[in-house]
C-alpha cells in the first residue's frame, strides 16, 4: 500500500468519524489528516540497538533488545546505539513514551530523560509490574515552546541481575 492509499484511506477514517458527530468543512478534515497522518513518525515499531552508557551495547533477543552480564544499568543514560530518535514537538505537545523491561535485578530511580533544545527534562517513570520480572515503565512530559525532542532515553538504576532486556517501545504526541 503505497503513501497516496494510506493517507486516502486516513482521510476516509476522519470523514467517518467526523461525520458522526457534525458536519466537517474542508479546511478542518485538512487539518485533522495533517495532524493523524504524522501520527505514524511518533510510534516506534521496533526497540533499536541501545547503548548503556558503559560500552555496552544491546544485543537482539526475539523482538527486545537484552543486555547480559555487567551488573545491570548503573545510572548511566541508556539510549539508542548510533542514530538518535528525533522529533519535531510544538508548545502544549504531551509526549509519552514507554518500554516493557524485563530483568531478573531490581529497578529504583528509572527516568526518562526528554531531552530538548532547552536541556535535559528528567520525569520519573511510572512502573508498573507485568510479571514476575517484566515491568511496563512510562512517563509523559509537556513541551514548554517549540523544540526538537530526542525519544528513548532514559537512566536507570536496576542491580544484582544477570540480565536486562528492552521492547515494546512507545511514543506518542497528544
Amino acid at each position: 500500500m503505497g503513501v497516496v492509499d494510506k493517507l486516502t484511506n486516513l482521510a476516509n477514517e476522519v470523514r467517518d468519524v467526523s461525520n458522526l458527530s457534525q458536519k466537517t468543512s474542508v479546511d478542518d478534515m485538512s487539518k485533522e489528516v495533517s495532524q493523524m497522518s504524522g501520527l505514524n513518525n511518533y510510534f516506534i515499531a521496533k526497540m533499536p540497538t541501545m547503548n548503556d552508557g558503559k560500552g555496552h551495547t544491546s544485543i537482539a533477543h526475539g523482538p527486545a533488545q537484552r543486555f547480559n552480564g555487567q551488573d545491570g544499568f548503573t545510572g548511566e543514560l541508556v539510549h539508542p546505539n548510533g542514530t538518535s530518535i528525533n522529533l519535531s514537538t510544538l508548545k502544549g505537545d504531551t509526549i509519552t513514551q514507554s518500554l516493557v523491561i524485563k530483568s531478573d535485578g531490581y529497578f529504583r530511580n528509572l527516568t526518562f530523560n526528554f531531552q530538548t533544545s532547552d536541556g535535559n527534562q528528567t520525569v520519573h517513570a511510572a512502573i508498573k509490574q507485568l510479571g514476575k520480572d517484566t515491568y511496563k515503565a512510562y512517563a509523559s512530559y509537556t513541551v514548554q515552546k517549540d523544540t526538537p525532542l530526542k525519544l528513548m532515553q532514559f537512566w536507570s538504576d536496576c542491580k544484582d541481575g544477570t540480565y536486562v532486556e528492552l521492547s515494546q517501545p512507545y511514543a506518542a504526541i497528544s
